[in-house]
């Protein structure tokens, strides 16, 4: 079942901390080859370092498969150290945030309207390119990929998600993003475009029934390319539809 947890991280200063390097500490947490390092495709997400309502540092993280939770339990032991950039911490007992069954998952069809807000900045990527503007054809299509790749049930039709599925609201501002990547062996700078702030989705009743779970699985997966890095966290608000047939 995919899980999202608070990891508390004891120890660092995560105002010199970058995504770098909680995607070098975390990686090595779930990929046990060089094959699983270089996929395309990991049951985990993870966010930018943060603090919570407490003012404790730590790292958001959603893990989506059996196996992944497996190797979670094993690298995210309490006390066990974790080098962030040139400083060691320890990790802190882990919080669970939130975490739905497969089941639930596939029967999560409670509106008809969503408002899904863009946390961190979203990008979708085409080969070398990346674009801030979200399209539904292209959300569904990758959260019925991802959902095949790591889900225990059937994925939801991402075409019949498609057709009944559209923008009806939007307020939207975009960010460039960079970061260091290896490319071809070389250390470069990557620079990304993405969006921050609310895209609002309506669904006819029939597609509903397959966008409902599939927004519910993004709430873990994220929208859009590197959400390994950071990119594409998302919250996923149901809206109830009135007799005039809008959300509110």
């Amino acid at each position: 079942m995919p899980s999202r947890w608070w990891i508390p991280v004891e120890g660092v200063d995560m105002s010199c901390v970058r995504i770098e390097h909680v995607h070098a500490a975390i990686s090595r947490w779930f990929d046990r080859s060089l094959a699983e390092h270089h996929s395309g495709s990991k049951p985990y997400t993870i966010s930018p370092p943060a603090t919570d309502d407490e003012g404790r540092s730590g790292i958001e993280l959603s893990v989506l498969s059996d196996e992944a939770h497996r190797r979670f339990f094993q690298g995210a032991e309490v006390g066990a150290a974790i080098r962030l950039g040139h400083q060691q911490g320890a990790i802190g007992m882990p919080i669970s945030m939130h975490r739905h069954s497969w089941a639930d998952m596939a029967q999560s069809v409670v509106a008809r309207a969503w408002n899904v807000d863009l946390i961190t900045p979203t990008t979708f990527r085409n080969g070398d390119r990346s674009s801030p503007l979200p399209n539904v054809r292209t959300i569904m299509t990758s959260l019925s990929q991802s959902w095949a790749t790591w889900g225990a049930t059937p994925a939801p039709d991402s075409l019949t998600a498609t057709r009944g599925t559209w923008v009806s609201g939007l307020e939207l501002s975009s960010t460039s993003v960079s970061f260091p990547v290896n490319q071809r062996g070389k250390r470069t700078i990557a620079e990304v475009v993405g969006s921050l702030g609310t895209l609002q989705l309506m669904a006819t009743e029939e597609a509903a029934r397959a966008t409902g779970p599939l927004l519910q699985w993004a709430a873990y997966t994220g929208l859009g390319g590197m959400t390994r890095r950071g990119l594409g966290m998302v919250r996923i608000e149901p809206l109830a539809v009135g007799s005039h047939g809008r959300p509110g």
